[in-house]
């Protein structure tokens, strides 16, 4: 278990790094504060599409439970 994982620490949302994202790097997945996969368009209501995710039990890259 890593506790000072990239992608699911507690660190700023903007310095986690994402799950997926697509070829430009403007489009992400990432594990939000609440533990919920979360897109980079919450919040943009002028977005075509916007996702969020099921509450996730751990994380998929360290394996730490939540």
């Amino acid at each position: 278990m890593n506790i000072d994982c990239e992608y699911c620490s507690g660190k700023p949302l903007v310095n986690r790094k994402p799950l997926m994202s697509n070829g430009k790097g403007d489009y992400t997945v990432f594990i939000n504060s609440c533990n919920h996969l979360e897109d980079s368009e919450i919040g943009n209501w002028n977005a075509k599409f916007s996702l969020f995710g099921i509450k996730i039990n751990y994380c998929p890259v360290c394996g730490r439970a939540f």
